[in-house]
């Protein structure tokens, strides 16, 4: 029989860290570290340096990182829709 000291609770689903991908790596790489920091709004540069150094990090922060580097992307190709996208949201923050 297990004490109370011994008990393990048990994790359902996925893991709650993991590791980036090569593709991410690599886009972090010629994006640069500091504007990756700077404009994806996450507070400290550590949270990038730990993806390029391939350490386990919590998979809600990756997901929100991925998610900021697929709308980059998308900016830099189309310049015409991020300026429609900043256009839409000056448009929702005005107050009336």
């Amino acid at each position: 029989m297990a004490s109370v000291l011994e008990f393990k609770s048990t994790e359902f689903g996925r893991s709650t860290r993991v590791d980036a991908s090569d593709e991410v790596k690599a886009d972090i790489r010629r994006i640069g570290i500091n504007t990756c920091a700077r404009e994806s709004r996450f507070d400290r540069k550590n949270f990038i340096r730990t993806l390029v150094r391939n350490i386990p990090v919590k998979r809600t922060s990756y997901n929100a990182f991925e998610c900021w580097l697929q709308s980059y992307k998308l900016k830099a190709k189309s310049p015409m829709i991020s300026d429609t996208l900043w256009k839409v949201d000056l448009y929702f923050s005005t107050e009336y």
